[in-house]
């Protein structure tokens, strides 16, 4: 019996908690990415049937843009079963690595903001997606400044926001993406 006032474990403020697994290089059609995919499939029904409370699945987004345009086709495959599992689906840490992209600004802010809309347009067309989060919001705080520096020196442009917090095309492809979904 528990204590007036005190929460069940599985409720945080009133709210049943969310169990989620979150994991990267999932979003895309590599072999490798492939292979992932179907290991946490496989690990996701086997936790499932365990009874485990599992309630989402988080994926990362790390996107990167030396790898071609994406196509999703396997992500979304993915998606299609991952909804019958029944489970939420929120999108974690989105950035695009520009390490491979072109030194001029403009070009960069365009095609980060092209592989930010073909995501999301993508993605978002999925009814378990409940959430898009970046991993930070300007350029000035990403982790992809120190942890994979660009070889000319320049800085990265991962993010909707630039260092002094002006917005860029990744900002408003993301926003319009959010704003076409029902």
């Amino acid at each position: 019996m528990l204590h007036p006032g005190r929460r069940k474990p599985n409720e945080v403020a009133g709210h049943a908690s969310r169990v989620t697994y979150n994991d990267y290089d999932i979003e895309t059609d590599t072999p490798a990415q492939e292979a992932k995919r179907e290991a946490v499939l496989a690990m996701l029904e086997s936790l499932i049937k365990k009874g485990v409370p599992l309630r989402a699945l988080g994926v990362q987004s790390h996107l990167r843009t030396n790898q071609g345009t994406p196509t999703w086709n396997g992500l979304n495959k993915f998606l299609l079963e991952i909804e019958k599992l029944n489970l939420q689906v929120f999108v974690t840490e989105l950035d695009v690595d520009d390490s491979a992209m072109p030194a001029d600004i403009p070009e960069r802010d365009r095609q980060v903001a092209d592989l930010y809309r073909s995501f999301l347009d993508n993605i978002l067309r999925h009814n378990s997606v409940k959430a898009v989060l970046t991993w930070c919001l300007s350029d000035r705080d990403s982790w992809l400044q120190n942890f994979r520096p660009r070889k000319d020196g320049l800085p990265q442009r991962p993010l909707p926001f630039d260092a002094q917090l002006n917005p860029k095309p990744a900002f408003f492809a993301l926003r319009g993406a959010l704003a076409s979904k029902p």
